[in-house]
Order: structure tokens, then sequence, then C-alpha cells
């Protein structure tokens, strides 16, 4: 099942994308590159649907910049460590 989730890149960038089973990897949303599921942290799993607009704009849109605000407070180190899986992500 295809889902929609805001990852960390390889790069400790938060992205949205499209989770593809098929492919076992995410369409980035900002890139449109396939990102392998070993070279991103999925930090977010949405359990519906959500459009471009609805993400950006609306509720989630806000989601996505509490978690930007809690990666960018953090140290190089500890975002490397969440890359690393030795840290967890929690919102």
């Amino acid at each position: 099942m295809n889902k929609q989730c805001i990852f960390l890149d390889s790069e400790g960038n938060v992205c949205v994308g499209i989770y593809v089973k098929d492919l076992d990897g995410i369409i980035c949303g900002c890139c449109g590159g396939l990102v392998s599921m070993e070279d991103a942290v999925i930090l977010h799993w949405f359990n519906e649907w959500l459009d471009i607009q609805s993400e950006i704009c609306g509720d989630y849109g806000e989601l996505r910049e509490q978690i930007e605000d809690k990666i960018n407070a953090m140290t190089p180190e500890q975002v490397q460590a969440i890359l690393d899986g030795k840290k967890d992500f929690n919102v």
C-alpha cells in the first residue's frame, strides 16, 4: 500500500513524499526522485491521503513545520544519530 509520509533524507533535510511499496522507496515531493528506504528515516506516516494544498497550507503543513523546527534545533550529531538509527525521533 502506498502511503504519504514526512521523512528525513540522508543529508538531514525534512521532506514529504509517497512511499511506494512496489519500489520499496519514497518518491520525494520536493525533487521527484526515488529515495531508498535505506537513505531515509520516516518521521511521520499520514493515515489518510492528503492533497498537496492540504499538506503545505493546512493543518499538516503545521505538523511539518513543527518537525522541521525540532530537527533544526538539534545538533548535527543528534541528527546523524537519527539517520544512523541510534536515536528515535518523536514529534
